[in-house]
């Protein structure tokens, strides 16, 4: 099942990343909330172990994508996702700051829904830093999942309020069809 499709045009690329599908997911990728450092980042960056897991599955694959993509002509690049897949671009983010920042431009990050990422100082104090002043973080009052995973966990900085009610709209604030008529009314 694909995580996430990249997009591009003569202006701009897009890496997006989907949210959790599954229960399978919901248990282990999602349930795995312990602060842990991957292989690939300095020590200082301690993010949610499920997250790190499952984008060390794709990585590999992430990074071919963007390998094989035409960066030229000051195209702007965006990393995005909902739920699960804003906690993967937020991780895809400090991958490419951290190791690849002299090989693709620093990415403009923009998550829905997402749930917390990292632990304070190890992690959202450093990307807040870093790469807060290009993080856009959406999410709706009342959106269950962004309260999640409890302390030690943080977000990243730069909330964005996405106010409003939905007729017939998830319980939970979550669903992406929502976020979608909230961002766009017409």
């Amino acid at each position: 099942m694909p995580i996430g499709l990249i997009l591009g045009s003569s202006s701009s690329i897009v890496l997006a990343f989907r949210g959790t599908q599954t229960k399978e997911e919901l248990i282990a990728i999602d349930g795995d909330a312990f602060p842990s450092t991957p292989s690939w980042a300095s020590s200082w960056y301690y993010g949610h172990k499920g997250f790190l897991w499952l984008y060390d599955q794709i990585r590999t694959e992430v990074l071919q994508l963007l390998s094989n993509t035409d960066f030229s002509g000051g195209k702007k690049f965006y990393l995005t996702g909902h739920s699960l897949g804003g906690g993967l671009a937020t991780v895809c983010a400090v991958d490419l700051h951290v190791n690849y920042s002299a090989t693709y431009p620093v990415p403009t990050v923009y998550t829905y829904g997402s749930p917390r990422v990292g632990t304070y100082i190890k992690f959202a104090q450093n990307f807040n830093a870093d790469l807060g002043a290009k993080s856009y973080r959406v999410a709706r009052p009342g959106d269950l999942i962004t309260k999640v995973p409890i302390l030690p966990f943080y977000h990243v900085n730069q909330l964005f309020s996405l106010e409003g009610s939905v007729p017939d709209g998830d319980w939970m604030k979550h669903a992406m069809k929502d976020y979608l008529v909230l961002l766009n009314p017409a």
